[in-house]
This record gives C-alpha cells, structure tokens and sequence, in this order.
C-alpha cells in the first residue's frame, strides 16, 4: 500500500486540504497529528544525523514540536536511531518516557519470535505488567466462614439489639425482635406450602414492610427469591415467572389472577400468615443461591442473575467496612427491590443493627417532600442514582454523612454540589458481579481534573481493562472492564450459550471466572479507574439498562422516515412503550438517549 502510493507523489498538500475543504487552525495542523519519518544513514549527512539526534535527545538545541507526536528513524549500518519529539501541553516526559519504553519491548519481542502474531506481542515489560496485576486486585480480606450467610448475622443482631428499631415506613414501625419473629412465621408458613430448599419464589410487591418481612421469610425457609416489578407488563412477568420456574408468587398489592392462576399466590397483607409462630432453621449452605434479579441486554429478553449466600456475604462485609456503617446509623432504602442496589441497602442495614428506612413512591416523586422525609428519619447514609441527586437541594442541618452515586455516570458539576458537606462515593458495577465491584470517595482533585473516577476494586475483587485478545493494557490506554474475584455470579439461569460468552475463564488466577462487562474504561495515572462507556448501543439511564439499537431497529422497521411510531422495546429493556418521532435524517442514537432521559421514571 505504501509503495503503490507513490504513484501519487506530485500531487501537492495544499491541493489535498483546499479540496478536503477542511476548516483552517493555526494552533494545528490541519490534516493529522502525529507524524512518522523513516530514513536511510545514507540520505542524512553525518552532521545532521548527529545535531538530529543530539537536537531531539534535548542535548544543545531547543526542539519546537509541529505536531501533537513526531517520530523519526534513522536506519544505520549497524543500528536503529529512534526519536520522539511531542508537544509538552499534551503530554508528559514521564508518559513519553512510557511511549519508549513500550517500543523497546515491541521490538525486543519481535526480534527474539519474529514469527508471532501481531496480538501476541505485549507492550508492557514484566515489572509493569505485575504492577497493574498488583492495582487489579482489591483488598484480600478474611476468608468467608463456612456457611455462616447474611441471615446469621441478622438472627444476632435479633439477640442483641431486639427491641431496638430495624424498619420504618412513615410511622410503621418494627423492631428487630418484630421482624425476627415475622419473617420467621412466613418461612414457616411457605414451608407447610411446599417451598423447600433451593425453590425460587416471586416477590411481586411494593414498598412496605412486608416486602421486607417477605425476603427473610423465603430465604429462612431455604428458598431464593426473585423480585418483580409490579409495573412492568404482564408478558415479562410470566417470562420470568416460566423462566425461573417459580410456583409461589408473595404479593401485597392487586394481581391480575387470571394470568397466574396456575401460581400459588400469598398475600402478605394476611395477618394470619402470623399468627402460628414456629421457628425455622433450615441449613443453609453459603454456595446455594440467595436471590435472581433478572436484567435485560443485549439479546432482547430478561437474564435471570444468579447470585450466591457466599457472594452476598462477602460483599456486605466488605461495604460495611468501607463506610464505617454502624448500629447508630439509618440507611434509605431507596431503591426498588427489583435493582440489586436494593440488597445493598437491605442488608448493609440488618446486619449492622442500624435502622432501614423505607420510603414511599409518592415521596420519591417530589423533591422537596423527599428532603423532609431525609431530615425526619435522621438518614445518614443515602444510595442513590446521579439523575435523582441532582435534583435535589439538601440543607446543611441534616444527619447524612455518606452520599453514594451509582447506576449511571457521575459529572464533576454533581460531585462539587456535594462534596463539601458530605463524604461522596461514585460506584460502579453490573448485577452479574453482586451489586458493584469498584468505588471511589471522591475528592477536590477529581473535581478540578473534571473527571470522576468509579475508582479501585472493592474487597476480594479483581477488576481487569483488557483489549480484544485478553492482553493487559497499560495505564491510559482505553479498554473493556473484566470482572473477577467472589462477587462474580454463578451466571445466567437457563442461558448457558451466553453464560458461556459473558463468564470466561480468568487468565490471571487459575481456576476462577470473571465477567466480560462490554464496557469500556481506562486506569487513570493515581490508580483509579475512570469509566468511558459502552462497546456497544446499550445506555444506562436511572439504572434501566436500555438497548438503543434495539429501539432503532424497531423504528426503522415499522416507519417511514418524518413518520410517527409507537415502539415497544421488547422485553429486554423493560419493555417500556416509547413513542417517538423519527427525523427527516433518520433516527440518532444520542437525539433517542436525550428523549429517554426524559421520559422514562
């Protein structure tokens, strides 16, 4: 190609830009960045090889960059002079510094297996290499104890701190004596109604005590439990109800019975599923499965997430360190139940004996309402999505200590809004690696640099930027995020084709998996990770997964160009209904993310 292109050597540049038609800059060049300059010794006198080389060597002359990175070769009788020159408002010393050190490697690796794939060759030495090995991993604490789960830690804290509060919604109120006893009567009750140990059962409920009553209840009895959003349409319930092969379904609201009569259905709001106190202790095994969230993709139906006792377990222990939660401290529960963030809040709470606070949907929809609701209950500890925080105003007066943002990315405008009055954490994690896998408290620095870290690895997790062949990346370089350590799931229920392609083998520790999370993120030059989005069309907005192509095609499928269409986004994305006009240019990407923001809740 190089050598066929010199037929066009007579055409001139200044012909090439006018009829590009690009736009003139004299801060750059105008047509590209970086240059690359290979010479013969023969073609440079040996005087002007010698000042080249001392010039770019920074040895007597001062060397003005044209470009944003210039290299020059010299091929010499006997050796290769290789020179960069670079525009130091760009980069570093340190990092061009790098930049060599990388070819060295490359070209070592060459000369000693020249037959070798172009993807085998590593541009990272071995010290390097083991260093972001080192930076990879969090935190190695403690060994899970066998069979010792989350409910364990609860049932002590009912022994301890039993008259102590544990829930409140409003004025309802239940303490951790309460609560033991009631989730302890249900599990006995759905074990007389053939729930044994592994089953899954629904839990088709909104906000309230019982839906809380109703997770220690299933898991008491041996089950697992699969929570389903009351909203959504009736044809993704069924799919997950068929897919998980769930028979019991717990309710505390309206359920169209018609469709689920082949289900047994308990409504909680029974007080006679109370009244026969008997205590179970069904021997829980912390490998067995704790709950199924299912959560939609790329293929266009829900995945059911499995999720261990032994994973849940880690993860809670891990964050209660990490935030300092105490029995002193009260923690929103704010998200749905159907969001695994919900897990974190839930048991960050009853295994600190500190008080969870449950919030109802109207308060969630106004602002100011929302606020009150923060400063009554004397929360301390918030968990939320930046969409929501940004539209709140928090007075200086409150109880809250801990702000944490997750499910979406986090602007610098939203931390500085916050970072002054409370500790502010950006999370980041999918469902398939128990809730989230790497955090970040963020500081003054961040905000300057204008952007916000989603951090390092939390505890007994390994996080990987890797490029397509499964080779590490160096720091800055952009790659996809590989989840490894005890939060990984056990995968897809049912799905074994795309367990098989999301959950591979980790090339780093022997005999363990990690998750291929399609997203793509980079190690920033302290050590943390900064995120930079999808390899694909799917968006993240109020912690919905969303596929954008999907949608699209769906448009572009049902509509001619400047008509209206009504488009449902199949079952994979929640199945919202989106109605949307498509433009007289076709349908974009970024126009469609931009209506979403607005009209999904």
């Amino acid at each position: 190609m190089v050598l066929t292109s010199f037929v066009h050597e007579s055409y001139q540049y200044e012909d090439l830009i006018d009829s590009l038609s690009i736009t003139r800059d004299t801060s750059r060049n105008p047509l590209f960045d970086v240059m690359f300059s290979y010479f013969k010794e023969e073609e440079v006198s040996e005087n002007s090889l010698a000042g080249l080389i001392s010039a770019y060597e920074g040895l007597d002359a001062r060397v003005v960059s044209k470009f944003d990175i210039s290299m020059v070769v010299v091929e010499g009788k006997e050796q290769l002079h290789i020179s960069f020159n670079y525009n130091k408002r760009l980069f570093k010393e340190i990092t061009m510094s790098l930049f060599m050190g990388y070819l060295k490697t490359i070209v070592s690796s060459v000369l000693s297996n020249p037959d070798q794939l172009i993807s085998e060759i590593t541009i990272l030495d071995k010290e390097e290499k083991e260093a972001l090995l080192s930076l990879s991993t969090g935190v190695i604490s403690d060994v899970i104890p066998t069979n010792v789960t989350v409910l364990d830690l609860f049932k002590d804290q009912v022994k301890q701190r039993g008259n102590e509060i544990a829930l409140e919604l409003g004025e309802e109120r239940l303490s951790y004596k309460e609560l033991g006893i009631a989730s302890d009567c249900l599990a006995a009750y759905l074990q007389a109604e053939g729930v044994e140990k592994g089953m899954m059962v629904g839990l088709y409920m909104e906000r309230s005590i019982e839906m809380i009553i109703g997770i220690l209840g299933i898991l008491k009895s041996g089950g697992s439990y699969m929570p389903m959003n009351p909203e959504q349409p009736v044809l993704r319930t069924i799919h997950m109800l068929s897919d998980s092969g769930s028979k019991h379904i717990l309710i505390n609201c309206s359920i169209a019975s018609n469709f689920y009569k082949d289900y047994k259905i308990t409504d909680l709001r029974d007080s006679r599923i109370f009244e026969d106190y008997k205590s179970v202790t069904p021997a829980i095994i912390k490998t067995e499965i704790a709950y199924t969230i299912y959560t939609s993709g790329s293929t266009g139906y829900p995945k059911g997430v499995l999720i261990g006792h032994d994973s849940l377990f880690n993860y809670i222990q891990g964050q209660k360190t990490y935030f300092e939660i105490t029995s002193k401290d009260a923690i929103l529960q704010f998200s749905p139940i159907y969001f695994d963030a919900s897990v974190e809040q839930l048991w960050l709470s009853l295994t600190s004996g500190a008080r969870l606070v449950l919030v109802a949907k109207e308060t969630l929809l106004d602002s100011k309402l929302f606020v009150t609701y923060l400063a009554e209950k004397s929360i301390t500890h918030l968990h939320s999505t930046p969409s929501f925080l940004s539209m709140l105003s928090l007075p200086e007066n409150l109880s809250l200590r801990n702000i944490v943002s997750a499910g979406e990315r986090c602007s610098s405008s939203l931390a500085s809004k916050y970072i002054s009055s409370y500790r502010f954490y950006n999370k980041y994690g999918p469902t398939e690696t128990t809730i989230s896998a790497l955090e970040h408290e963020v500081t003054v620095t961040d905000i300057e640099r204008g952007v916000i870290p989603i951090g390092r690895p939390i505890a007994n997790t390994q996080v990987y930027i890797l490029d397509a062949y499964g080779t590490v990346l160096p720091k800055g370089s952009v790659g996809e995020l590989y989840i490894g350590g005890a939060g990984v799931s056990r995968g897809y229920l049912n799905n074994e084709g795309l367990t098989r392609e999301y959950f591979v083998e980790n090339p780093f520790i022997k005999g363990e998996m990690m998750y291929r999370t399609g997203d793509l993120g980079r190690w920033l030059p302290e050590g943390t990770i900064e995120f930079i989005g999808r390899k694909d069309s799917q968006v993240k907005i109020r912690g919905h997964r969303i596929e954008l192509g999907e949608i699209i095609n769906q448009v572009e499928s049902h509509a001619e160009v400047g008509q209206s269409v009504v488009v449902v986004n199949g079952i994979g994305s929640d199945q919202y209904l989106v109605c949307y006009y498509t433009s007289t240019t076709g349908i974009e990407s970024s126009e469609l993310e931009s209506y979403l923001q607005e009209i999904l809740p």
